[in-house]
């Protein structure tokens, strides 16, 4: 293939690029998670401080385990947890937007903040259906079975449906058990496939820009925690640029 500069690159050259794209995501997730974000506890008392610090904290872990799965080239798995990044980034972008009216539905729906005598008579509910062993009605009873609100709906509201649509759909499929990558991932296995270092460095830079998402609500939600968070937010440009940077390493791998 050949360089910007008219040169004809290697295949040593090439690996050597992919491997680069990835380590420079790597290592923007590894400085966003290194960030100690300090939590002023007082702040628990206001339900949307503690839905908002649940669904950050939840971003971190998540991001976490993904640069560990991208830094093993285990595609899949990234690309399933990047599904749930996006759940939590449409959710808070979602409940920021009025935090007043939506925060309590939020929180009824998943039973949070259920009277004492409604939890009373779900745990006398709970201890007839254990003696029944009626399963069935046991997970009706302790879990939701669908979500608050319909994640479609809160994209359309955002003007994410085009993620929706392509980005969400496609890692559910995978989340499900879906067979749409096997032919990359069994190449994986019999071959040094460089495609496989393009679509996991891809999976690592989207699960950054969800957790931007979040931590960009989470500015305005914890002044305190607002500076370190937005150093962060900085990064975000560098993954923009990385991002183009793939993009060219993918063009360069089809011409081989």
């Amino acid at each position: 293939m050949t360089a910007n500069n008219g040169c004809i690159e290697s295949p040593k050259d090439d690996n050597r690029r992919r491997d680069m794209v990835l380590q420079k995501a790597i290592n923007i997730a590894g400085e966003v998670l290194d960030t100690n974000l300090d939590v002023d506890f007082k702040d628990f008392g206001n339900d949307w401080h503690q839905v908002a610090l649940l669904h950050l904290m939840r971003s971190r872990q998540t991001l976490a385990g993904i640069k560990f799965l991208a830094a093993e080239q285990f595609f899949s798995p990234a690309e399933t947890l990047c599904r749930h990044l996006f759940e939590l980034a449409v959710n808070i972008r979602y409940l920021s937007i009025d935090p007043v009216n939506r925060v309590p539905d939020y929180l009824e729906h998943y039973r949070v903040r259920a009277s004492s005598e409604s939890l009373h008579e779900t745990d006398a509910k709970l201890q007839s259906l254990r003696e029944q062993e009626n399963h069935a009605e046991i997970s009706k009873l302790l879990i939701r079975g669908r979500s608050w609100m319909p994640l479609k709906n809160m994209c359309a509201e955002l003007g994410w449906l085009g993620q929706y649509e392509t980005i969400y759909r496609g890692s559910s499929e995978m989340a499900h058990g879906g067979a749409r990558t096997i032919g990359l991932e069994m190449a994986a296995l019999v071959s040094d496939q460089p495609m496989l270092q393009y679509v996991v460095s891809n999976a690592l830079l989207k699960a950054l820009t969800y957790h931007f998402w979040i931590e960009d609500v989470c500015c305005e939600v914890f002044p305190d925690m607002a500076a370190d968070m937005k150093r962060n937010l900085r990064l975000f440009e560098q993954c923009r640029e990385l991002e183009e940077e793939l993009l060219e390493a993918i063009k360069g791998c089809g011409q081989q």
